[in-house]
């Protein structure tokens, strides 16, 4: 039996009379509508730490935070899943918000600065999660893609990293906000945020790099809610620190995958296109 058909039977077998759908399958986990509640299954260790940094988080911002949020609940037996009440909303469109107007496009981009200026305002002593690194870059870049980049580039690759590890003005941060994880309501305003599971402490701009998917009216959003977010929260986007926080989290996706080598990718594609990933960031590299 495949390993999505046994998740499938074991969660029909845990949740008895309780209609079940798939929603998703990425990289790293399962998500499953049961009864009008999204339980989540992982795929690996990674995924599994992710889900007790989010809900440490998650636990923290209830009722801390204007935005719905998820109220997830790790439970370990007979295995491990999360479940929390589904929220309502409607996924974030690229494409649709172009055809937007320029009222209802201001108007998202300021819930969204909100949202992001009630985090960062968030008193970090209160969780005891960092952000997951991958420190010591110099030895991950020459153990595992030491064949990939030349000495000369690792170095500036090194360079460039070790740079955000200084960075003062650490926030609890989201780090993965884009249209799969957050959701409009039928005004077009921000409904709800979910998939905490990246964030942590750490320098603000980075929930300023993977703002949105990477769809038509990207530029755009990202400028409108920088525009709201500066005063509101009063501090400045810095775009050099976030072409080094791109570079940083594109060689932690490719440490990862060349740290596991049988972890099964067919979702995402990375083995499939692992040289256009690493010409990718030896432009950014030149770019800087």
């Amino acid at each position: 039996m495949e390993e999505k058909q046994q998740i499938e039977k074991e969660i029909r077998d845990l949740y008895p009379n309780l209609s079940l759908k798939i929603l998703a399958e990425g990289g790293m986990s399962y998500a499953f509508e049961v009864g009008g509640k999204i339980v989540r299954v992982p795929k690996n260790n990674y995924a599994t730490d992710g889900y007790r940094i989010e809900e440490k988080i998650l636990n923290y911002l209830q009722d801390r935070i204007s935005i719905a949020i998820p109220n997830v609940k790790i439970i370990e037996t007979p295995f491990f899943h999360t479940i929390h009440k589904k929220l309502e909303g409607k996924y974030w469109s690229g494409k649709e918000y172009i055809n937007r107007t320029e009222r209802e496009k201001d108007a998202l981009a300021y819930d969204c600065a909100k949202f992001f200026a009630e985090l960062h305002s968030s008193e970090i002593a209160k969780i005891d999660t960092q952000l997951r690194e991958i420190h010591p870059i110099k030895y991950n870049l020459e153990t595992y893609l030491s064949t990939e980049f030349s000495f000369e580039e690792r170095e500036k690759i090194v360079q460039c990293t070790d740079i955000l590890f200084t960075i003062d003005d650490k926030v609890l941060i989201h780090n993965d906000f884009y249209y799969d994880n957050f959701f409009v309501d039928d005004n077009y305003r921000l409904k709800s945020v979910i998939d905490f599971g990246n964030g942590g402490f750490y320098n603000f701009n980075f929930d300023f790099r993977k703002i949105v998917s990477y769809e038509d009216g990207e530029r755009d959003f990202w400028k409108r809610i920088v525009k709201h977010y500066e005063p509101m929260a009063n501090r400045t986007i810095d775009i050099e620190i976030i072409k080094l926080i791109d570079i940083h989290n594109y060689i932690s996706f490719l440490v990862y995958f060349a740290k596991n080598p049988n972890f099964k990718d067919e979702k995402i594609g990375v083995r499939n296109n692992w040289n256009f990933h690493v010409e990718h960031i030896k432009d950014k590299l030149k770019k800087l």
